[in-house]
This record gives C-alpha cells, sequence and structure tokens, in this order.
C-alpha cells in the first residue's frame, strides 16, 4: 500500500537493483489455485504460485503509474540506508505503538535478487493457470484501492 502511496506523490522508491526479480500473483488467481487444488485429489505437497513471469520493481512502479496517470522520479534506496530506516522505524514504532513504513525483516528480504517461482507443478497437477498478468492484476487492484478511500482517483 505504502509502495502505491509513494508512487501517488510522484515518487518511485525502488528498494534495490535493476537486476532484482520477484513473482507476483493476483489474490484471486490465489484464491482460484487453493480451491482447485482442495477439489483435485491429484493436488498433493506444496506449490509454487505465480502468474509465471518474473517482474523488477520498475515493471510494478511503472505499470501503477501509468493505470495512476501520474509521472514519477525514481529513487534508488540502498539496502544499508534501508537497514538503517527500518531499525529507527522499528524503535519508534515502539514508542508511539504504530507500525513502522518498513521492517528490519523485510529490508532483510528486500536485500535477496530473487524471488522467483513458476506455477508449473500447480498447471500439471491439477490445472491451474492464472487468469491475470501484471497489468490486469495491478489494474484490478489500484481500482480497489480507489474505491475503498486508499488512494486518490486518477487525475
Amino acid at each position: 500500500m505504502r509502495f502505491f502511496r509513494w508512487l501517488e506523490k510522484g515518487w518511485l522508491v525502488l528498494p534495490r537493483s535493476k537486476e532484482t526479480r520477484f513473482s507476483l500473483i493476483h489474490v484471486a488467481d490465489l484464491v482460484d489455485a487453493t480451491i482447485l487444488a482442495l477439489n483435485d485429489s491429484r493436488a498433493r505437497g506444496v506449490y509454487y504460485l505465480s502468474d509465471g513471469t518474473p517482474y523488477s520493481w520498475q515493471d510494478v512502479g511503472g505499470n501503477a503509474a501509468g493505470i495512476l496517470g501520474i509521472r514519477y522520479r525514481t529513487i534508488r534506496l540502498p539496502i544499508a540506508l534501508a537497514m538503517m530506516g527500518a531499525a529507527i522505524g522499528e524503535i519508534g514504532s515502539r514508542l508511539t505503538r504504530k507500525a513502522p513504513l518498513i521492517s528490519l525483516d523485510k529490508v532483510r528480504e528486500l536485500r535477496e535478487k530473487y524471488w522467483v517461482c513458476f506455477p508449473e507443478k500447480a498447471e500439471r497437477e491439477f490445472g491451474f493457470q492464472p487468469r491475470r498478468d501484471l497489468a490486469s492484476g495491478l489494474e484490478e487492484t489500484i481500482r480497489w484501492y480507489q474505491r475503498a478511500g486508499w488512494l486518490r482517483t486518477t487525475r
């Protein structure tokens, strides 16, 4: 959510290098996969679910900015600075009893270059096919956030 709010203000804060890639899945596709697995006796074990495409923060920010109809500036945040900010934020959150902007655990996750998975096992074993890619999933998510009043409407 905060990622989108910063973007709304015209800032795309990138937490790592351009090479970082990660997987995403829209919650509706996750629910569909869960229901398929529950109803198929062949489903066993662990499944790594995504829409099947590795993304960068630039991919997410660029698509979201297009949907929001805004221009943005990119800021690359060094991990060391993010760690320091998270540590200070966690101390402040204990005093104020409000959630920090970002936690140390989240920054530790962001240090990793790849958080990528592919849904082939779920496709093969119980027929899961994601219906949303990054653009359509972001469009749906951002429009929902706007209807809920969490983001402003398109300028």
